[in-house]
């Protein structure tokens, strides 16, 4: 093999550590993606931020590892191209839609009223007083 052409394996320290390490952002990614789309098909896809999240990890996994493996230079550098898109959109759709914390628990308040009161202290709501 020609060490000028693109495919040559080039020599990377420590090259069983990275491949460790990338497989095991891969199965994170895939667990993450596989719960994103579990929880996305249940509550009307309003999670697709999470879903682009978890494609995003498994493509740039993916494209690492052929890339370390020195597999299909052109593939993995298409899959982690796509995997940044897919990292950018998340963010665009986060965006867009805006951070709403107090939404995912609504039994919190994330401030307290009182005048000196810490911010950003979880307080429980009370109830009505009965009748």
């Amino acid at each position: 093999m020609d060490p000028a052409s693109p495919t040559a394996v080039t020599m990377v320290p420590a090259l069983r550590f990275w491949l460790v390490a990338w497989y095991a952002i891969l199965v994170l990614g895939i667990l993450g993606l596989t719960g994103a789309v579990l929880s996305g098909r249940q509550f009307g896809w309003r999670n697709r931020n999470e879903v682009l999240r978890g494609l995003g990890t498994v493509f740039a996994a993916a494209g690492m590892l052929l890339l370390l493996e020195g597999l299909w230079p052109d593939a993995a550098q298409a899959a982690l191209a796509f995997g940044v898109l897919c990292f950018g959109g998340a963010l665009l759709l986060e965006r867009r839609r805006g951070a709403r914390p107090a939404a995912a628990v609504p039994h919190l308040r994330l401030e307290r009223s009182e005048p000196g009161a810490p911010r950003g202290v979880p307080e429980p709501v009370r109830s009505a007083p009965p009748r």
